[in-house]
């Protein structure tokens, strides 16, 4: 309303906005979406039409120079409106192809402005960098406290450096015991990011010396669902992991960083002399570069000083380590930002499908409408009145539609949001402001122009006198059948795009959801703990902890197996340093890095491992029993390959541990990650404390919603003050592995839809206008002894080979954009012939499917009907 005539707004905008109101009250509530999304679009199209209208009366009263044009707008626009009430058919094609086309676009724009195109919100937030260390064969690995420390104090092009350790916490004493995603950060960790607290003065530097006492800044939703948004908060104290922690300050609403984890709630790190000795790969870095420096310069310098460390002897195991930086804005995204481009790029395909498919229809409506244009022209109207009237047609039309799209993209992007996968960052941008309206007004007013001009700049007849004599000229068809082919070309190789894109997507995610794990992946129960270091402060009070637990889980009559890890499987694990028997290195920074589990005696045999050698862990990997650990068989390729690798040695740190068995790959990181060199170690020969643990649960019989009050029970027994981090099953585990692909293929699979099915619509629409037009020259072909089949054909044909040759086209062009899918599929080559061909095979049987109906009609027409309707 805010773009209608002020008088006219003044008069009439507050009694509009109070009948819309009134009518989204009636019907919202009640999980009537389908009411509220046309209450929502008869009021934009309403107030989009009126606001013409007026514009129109308004500008046809203004100056000579443009008054004439304002009549035309407010005249054509009326024309246009009372002429949608005669053809109904033709304009809710037209509409709901605009729909469809601008929806689309409204709706991952959405995503994609949120996500991509918005800066991160915080203060100059294009100064924000990760750091990272860069190790050989592993180009991002974290940073020892030390080596932070060394970055932080020395560096001259990073303007400050904060540190943060994703970590469950225990809260306690405040009712019930929860759990909270939380992180241990550096005492500037606000300060670097510019984030102000919303009470409370935060962290200060005299909180990271030891002793200072723990201090903790909560999130805006910790403290609004635990504390009843008290504004005394702040000065009190909690307990966290059972130690008592003073309340700096909350956060303000929204902020989150999840370049490291979902974090609620912050408590800062100590620095002494011990954390300053050590390095290795521990916690995640950023940093704000001084203006002005380019990021080559920070890592440049960073890895200068990193080699002074190793150099000076305090790091001799890491020769050949560096610093690596990137963008931080990189890192929050992750992998999303392939998946966001590919479905921008499918949604402008589908907007091109759509438009391609209103030009065919506004073309063939525009060849039929010649009878009609030579009355115009012959009583004195000019080719450029009538081609503007023609253009103000399809723009109320696209109007029309591109409101209606507006309103259905903002109900998709709920949904799409919705069904995300879990860890999609900035989700809580993601809102329909005037970016977003912007950009979809954009494109339909170029959509509408676009496919508006297509009937302008083809001649669709031959003059006044020529079109009265006999109806439509052949030249003029001729013309108007070669630009309709051309349609369908170009619309079917783009059809061909998206369905390629989709199939090979389908492909992979069936390969990712069907590869095998390496372990059993039924039914399972799991659960989350982390053991707070006040009640157990050391190794061996945890280990005494989880065996017992173990020990009482397995004697339940309704569990079949049970084991504990540091990690369940694709989520992730350790890495250490290794030196095996027979590959001896020279120096320490030639040693081996592989990844490793600490797992209880009874979890490789309850997690279901195939066992291909020797044995799993039982009662003698004890405490002060001989050091053993199990390895998987790409490790065993890769150190003893064709030699029995059990009774070899592999020597961690300075303890030198035995292989007991081998067995088959378990995919620890992600199940379209080819298998590392892993190995386990017995939990009871691990050596240092890890609280954060995973418990796995096979039932005996039953469902596993029946083992979590039992295994919830024998938890409170043991401790009643141990919250758990989350309680779940194995299939959630497996389903939320592939919840990225599955997001992919669903998307692009609903796209390469609404574009198959505007693409039937297209061919459709091309058989019934040649249909129209050559009508007598089938009578007459039938008149002469042609077979219906013969007539349904012919006309056939005229479609379906410019079809076939976009067909050609779209499977040309996809061999060449094939290898930018590639990062997104496993297990499938990009140009696999088998989805190639099918579906060049699927939109010809579509096509064909499309065209028959249409045809059809030509089939019964007699030639004294046919000669007299000429």
């Amino acid at each position: 309303m805010g773009f209608a005539p002020g008088r006219f707004r003044a008069r009439y905008g507050d009694a509009m906005y109070d009948v819309y109101r009134s009518a989204l009250r009636q019907v919202s509530g009640d999980g009537r979406w389908r009411a509220v999304l046309w209450v929502r679009g008869a009021f934009v199209v309403d107030v989009l039409v009126t606001i013409l209208l007026e514009w129109g009366a308004v500008m046809g009263s203004g100056t000579r120079r443009w008054g004439r044009v304002a009549e035309w707008i407010g005249l054509d626009v009326r024309v246009a409106v009372r002429g949608f009430r005669t053809r109904p058919g033709f304009t809710s094609v037209m509409v709901l192809t605009f729909t469809l086309g601008i929806g689309a676009n409204a709706a991952i724009f959405q995503v994609f402005d949120a996500l991509l195109l918005t800066p991160l919100p915080y203060p100059e937030s294009d100064r924000l960098v990760a750091v990272w260390h860069s190790l050989p064969g592993r180009d991002k690995a974290q940073v020892g406290p030390g080596t932070y420390l060394d970055w932080r104090e020395r560096s001259s092009t990073l303007e400050s450096l904060a540190l943060i350790d994703p970590m469950s916490m225990a809260l306690t004493g405040n009712g019930d015991p929860v759990q909270i995603e939380g992180g241990r950060v550096s005492a500037n960790f606000f300060d670097v990011l510019g984030v102000s607290q919303l009470l409370g003065a935060g962290f200060a530097a005299a909180d990271e010396v030891p002793g200072a006492g723990s201090v903790a800044v909560l999130s805006h939703g910790v403290w609004v669902r635990l504390f009843g948004a008290d504004p005394d908060v702040v000065g009190t104290t909690i307990t966290l992991q059972g130690v008592p922690t003073r309340i700096a300050g909350v956060a303000p609403d929204g902020f989150e960083l999840d370049f490291a984890g979902d974090a609620e709630l912050w408590t800062v790190m100590t620095f002494g002399e011990a954390e300053r000795q050590l390095r290795g790969t521990f916690y995640s870095l950023f940093g704000r570069t001084r203006a002005g420096v380019d990021i080559g310069a920070v890592e440049k310098e960073l890895n200068s000083i990193f080699q002074d460390v190793v150099a000076a002897g305090d790091a001799p195991f890491a020769e050949g380590w560096g610093a690596r930086v990137s963008w931080l804005r990189d890192e929050v995204l992750g992998d999303v930002g392939p998946t966001l481009r590919l479905l921008m790029g499918a949604v402008m395909l589908v907007l091109l499908v759509a438009c391609a498919n209103i030009a065919s229809l506004t073309l063939a409506r525009s060849t039929r409408r010649g009878g009609e244009t030579a009355v115009r022209m012959a009583l004195g109207a000019s080719r450029l009145r009538i081609s503007f009237q023609r253009l103000v047609e399809t723009l109320v039309i696209a109007l029309f539609g591109g409101a209606l799209g507006v309103a259905l993209g903002s109900v998709a992007t709920e949904a799409l949001l919705a069904t995300a996968p879990p860890g999609l960052p900035r989700l809580h941008e993601v809102s329909l402001d005037a970016r977003v309206l912007g950009f979809a007004a954009v494109l339909t007013l170029g959509a509408g122009l676009i496919t508006g001009l297509v009937p302008v700049l083809v001649r669709t007849d031959a003059g006044a006198a020529g079109v009265l004599r006999s109806g439509v000229s052949r030249g003029s068809r001729a013309g108007t059948s070669r630009t309709l082919s051309l349609l369908i070309v170009g619309e079917s190789a783009l059809v061909v795009l998206l369905l390629v894109g989709a199939g090979l997507l389908m492909k992979s995610f069936y390969r990712l959801s069907t590869v095998d794990p390496g372990f059993d992946a039924g039914p399972a129960l799991v659960v989350g703990v982390d053991l707070p270091e006040s009640r157990y402060p050391d190794y061996p009070s945890v280990t005494a902890f989880l065996s017992t637990l173990e020990a009482r889980l397995e004697a339940l009559p309704m569990v079949s197996g049970a084991g504990v890890t540091t990690h369940l499987p694709t989520r992730g694990g350790f890495q250490l340093f290794y030196e095996p028997e027979g590959h001896e290195t020279a120096s320490p920074s030639d040693r081996k890095l592989a990844r490793f589990e600490a797992v209880s005696i009874g979890y490789l045999e309850a997690l279901g491992v195939h066992l291909e050698r020797g044995r799993l862990f039982d009662e003698t990997d004890v405490e002060n029993g001989p050091p053993s650990l199990v390895i998987n068989r790409t490790m065993a390729d890769l150190l003893w390959p064709g030699e029995d690798p059990i009774g070899k040695q592999i020597t961690l740190g300075p303890t030198a541990n035995v292989v007991a068995g081998v067995i088959s790959d378990i995919r620890h990181q992600r199940l379209d990650a080819d298998p590392e060199p892993q190995f386990y170690l017995p939990d009871t020969q691990m050596g240092f404390r890890w609280s954060t643990r995973d418990i796995l649960v096979r039932p005996s019989a039953g469902d596993v919603e029946a083992l979590i009050p039992v295994v919830r029970s024998t938890l409170q027994n043991l401790d009643p003050e141990l919250p758990t981090a989350y309680v779940g099953s194995m299939d959630d585990v497996m389903q939320e592995a592939v919840a990225d692909a599955r997001f992919r293929v669903r998307l692009l699979a609903i796209l390469a839809a609404v574009a198959l099915m505007l693409g039937a619509v297209g061919v459709y629409g091309v058989v019934n206008y040649v249909t129209g037009f050559r009508t007598r020259e089938m009578a007459i072909r039938r008149a002469l002894g042609a077979s219906a089949g013969n007539v349904t054909g012919k006309l056939v044909s005229s479609a379906f080979v410019p079809l076939v040759g976009g067909v050609g086209l779209g499977v040309v062009a996809a061999l060449g954009l094939a290898p930018r899918l590639g990062a997104l599929l496993f297990q499938v080559d990009p140009r696999d012939p088998g989805v190639l061909i099918g579906t060049a095979l699927f939109l010809a049987a579509v096509g064909l499917v499309a065209s028959v109906p249409a045809a059809s009609k030509a089939r019964g027409v007699r030639l004294v009907d046919a000669l007299g309707s000429d």
